[in-house]
């Protein structure tokens, strides 16, 4: 029952990052790396960026299935249906809830603010995943699987892996004529800030009822 109850509790975590992102997504001035190459992705198939996150997760799944082998536990499964929950959602805040097709408008100020209230949703999102102690997103996890192989710091692996993916964004933007929606200050603003309110939320989530509200 307390498994149950951890996952509607993730299952709000994951809603709230999927609004935040679509926030991001719609400001036009950058996004994560991981995202930001998945949209460029998606120009060139014309496929959906939770379409596109779905099976990327699923890779990341499989990587750390290959890593861990007998130590691939039950709440390394639990990523398959995060992932199956997430990218529709993703989807219908990007697509079709009129406010996750928020126009940032012709103003550069405007596209700025609308990107900050993406990383603080997003933010609060994600503290609202990691002080549940109980499944990283496909992600996370492969990066953290990966450092543990190579003996490596998790957040370097994270970062090595970000810049992966931002050379991949700038291949393809130069391999299609792609406009550049994806790599830009916006995804500085995000390296930046999202750490910070990621410090933030979690403080302030730890101290509440959140981490043990109904599955203590």
């Amino acid at each position: 029952m307390k498994w149950v109850l951890k996952s509607i509790k993730l299952l709000v975590a994951i809603t709230v990052i999927a609004f935040g992102l679509s926030f991001i997504v719609k400001a036009q001035i950058g996004q994560s790396a991981l995202t930001g190459f998945v949209s460029n992705i998606g120009l060139i198939g014309g496929w959906t960026q939770g379409t596109l996150l779905l099976f990327l997760n699923l890779l990341f799944i499989a990587g750390q299935w290959v890593l861990l082998r007998d130590r691939f536990k039950l709440v390394h499964v639990f990523q398959i249906g995060l992932t199956f929950a997430y990218s529709p959602i993703v989807d219908y805040f990007i697509y079709s809830l009129p406010l996750g097709r928020l126009d940032a408008g012709a103003f550069y100020g405007c596209r700025i603010l609308v990107l900050l209230i993406g990383v603080a949703i997003m933010a609060f999102g994600v503290g609202l995943m990691m002080t549940l102690n109980f499944v990283m997103m496909p992600y996370e996890g492969f990066c953290f699987v990966l450092a543990e192989k190579l003996n490596k710091p998790f957040g370097s692996m994270r970062r090595y892996t970000d810049y992966l993916f931002m050379i991949g964004s700038v291949v393809l933007m130069l391999a299609f004529s792609l406009p550049n929606t994806t790599l830009r200050e916006g995804t500085v603003l995000f390296a930046v800030l999202m750490g910070t309110f990621n410090n933030f939320m979690i403080s302030k989530l730890k101290a509440s009822a959140w981490p043990t509200w109904l599955t203590s």
